[in-house]
């Protein structure tokens, strides 16, 4: 994406909130949408130059979420969280917070990403939130769906199986794992550029190295740019 003054911005684009295949199935396509809001980017824009950002609770749940399947690793994500709890306190409704959570099957890695954002920064939500979310029963998919999600980048073998174990729906899984092992020339032209009369060979053969280098080489830390507001 070019700007108007010709800088690059790179757009990290996601057909899904969170990266678990697991998700793509108890989180509704518009699950984020529910009480979306307008945002008016500056005094001087016209009423037509907003743009729909979700709602505080649906925000919150993304943040939260976010941090847990990246491992909240990252200063950044923590207060990230921690800051719009902050802001947003007085209005957010945590009941609907913690049904939505049960709803999406999402307890898990918010209660996860929460305790890793207090033990860090300080208690951040009220004490009955706090024990619903400590309380609250959870299945071992979700448990190791957000175990592995961190692991994703290391392990694409073991990320494959478990999206195959922790997602719901036998046809959907079958389907998974055919688009996965055998995926078309459509998708491999994607990561092998190159054109001649074995191309579609090579590009397996690139995709298992990938798998393999990936599993023995690791990646380089990306260190924080900021906070984000």
């Amino acid at each position: 994406y070019l700007t108007e003054r010709g800088e690059p911005i790179r757009l990290d684009v996601h057909v899904r909130p969170w990266r678990p295949l697991r998700y793509s199935r108890t989180v509704p396509a518009d699950a984020l949408w529910g009480s979306r809001k307008s945002k008016v980017e500056s005094r001087k824009a016209a009423p037509s130059d907003s743009t729909d950002v979700p709602g505080d609770v649906e925000m919150l749940i993304h943040l939260l979420c976010h941090a847990a399947f990246h491992g909240g690793e990252r200063l950044l994500w923590l207060v990230d969280v921690q800051r719009f709890i902050a802001t947003h306190r007085a209005g957010l409704d945590w009941d609907r917070f913690l049904e939505l959570l049960r709803r999406w099957r999402l307890t898990f890695p918010a209660r996860l990403a929460m305790r890793k954002v207090e033990l860090t920064l300080g208690p951040c939500i009220p004490d009955e939130v706090r024990g619903v979310l400590d309380s609250s029963p959870v299945s071992w998919r979700d448990r190791l769906a957000t175990w592995q999600s961190p692991r994703d980048y290391r392990c694409p073998w073991m990320h494959t199986l478990v999206d195959t174990l922790c997602t719901d729906g036998v046809v959907f899984r079958l389907g998974y794992l055919r688009a996965v092992l055998f995926p078309d020339a459509t998708h491999l032209a994607e990561s092998y550029p190159w054109r001649h009369w074995g191309w579609v060979a090579c590009a397996h053969v690139k995709r298992a190295a990938i798998g393999v280098i990936r599993a023995i080489v690791p990646a380089a830390p990306t260190p924080d740019a900021g906070v984000q507001a």
